[in-house]
């Protein structure tokens, strides 16, 4: 590896261990469970790119997301995990790009939690959306796992 590359790569660990604002997970919602992807959506909040960039470190986006900014395909999200914890999503094409404060998260325990939220869906009909769930339910439902 050159020179130039170690110092880059130092200086990305550097931003991500210092950095206040969320970091790229490495998720994106082609790793799925697609009840996670609706989770994330349905009890996301649209912001501007500006409020996005503001808290989420942009720069760990794909190269080919620069100037995004002002394309009129590309959705911002505040949102939070199934656990609660806050996450922003980018959204392009379909896919979903998680951020989260040091950019780590459970997979496993999110999905399971997401399953069960989706399955508690799935029992009461009157609930269309991850959204419309009670926050005391999804309170209970977290405690329980």
């Amino acid at each position: 590896m050159s020179t130039v590359a170690l110092l880059q790569q130092a200086l990305e660990a550097l931003t991500e261990a210092t950095s206040s604002k969320a970091q790229f997970t490495g998720w994106s919602c082609e790793s799925g469970p697609a009840e996670l992807v609706d989770w994330l959506v349905d009890r996301g909040r649209e912001v501007t790119y500006r409020t996005f960039a503001k808290h989420a470190e942009i720069r760990q986006l794909p190269s080919w997301w620069e100037g995004m900014a002002r394309d009129w395909s590309a959705t911002y999200l505040k949102t939070e995990l199934p656990s609660g914890k806050r996450a922003w999503v980018a959204q392009h094409s379909g896919i979903e790009y998680l951020f989260t404060e040091r950019g780590r998260f459970d997979h496993g325990h999110e999905t399971e939690l997401a399953d069960k939220l989706a399955e508690w869906l799935a029992e009461h009909p009157k609930y269309n959306w991850a959204s419309d769930i009670p926050r005391n339910t999804v309170q209970r439902l977290r405690r329980q796992l």
